[in-house]
């Protein structure tokens, strides 16, 4: 895309990268003969390709705008740090890979320990 290429990609190849309510600067086909179809009607129809190359510095600008993320990130860090205790409560994947860390690491000492034991 940063040098006004369009492309056909699945929905899975667009996913993080497109807006519903944004054209994908190309198309995006999850049938075989589907993506076929768009690569030859992208690459074949001059019009075509150059509807989809317009789109590409658009699409950019408004979906990777790096002023426009930091900020967000920045927010979102800051919005963490000032409700860190809540916002590890809610963190139910990360407490239950600590949990099962700790447990792992327990009981392997504990395996270790009774190893040494017979020897």
């Amino acid at each position: 895309m940063m040098v006004q290429t369009p492309s056909v990609t699945t929905s899975i190849g667009a996913e993080g990268m497109s807006m519903p309510d944004m054209s994908w600067p190309g198309a995006i086909a999850d049938d075989g003969a589907d993506f076929v179809d768009a690569a030859v009607r992208l690459y074949g129809d001059k019009e075509t390709w150059q509807t989809a190359q317009n789109r590409t510095l658009p699409h950019l600008q408004q979906q990777f705008d790096g002023q426009k993320i930091a900020k967000q990130l920045i927010e979102k860090i800051n919005q963490v740090q000032q409700n860190l205790v809540q916002h590890r409560l809610d963190n139910f994947t990360g407490a239950m890979l600590k949990h099962h860390t700790m447990t792992s690491t327990k009981y392997l000492s504990q395996w270790i320990m009774e190893k040494n034991k017979s020897a």
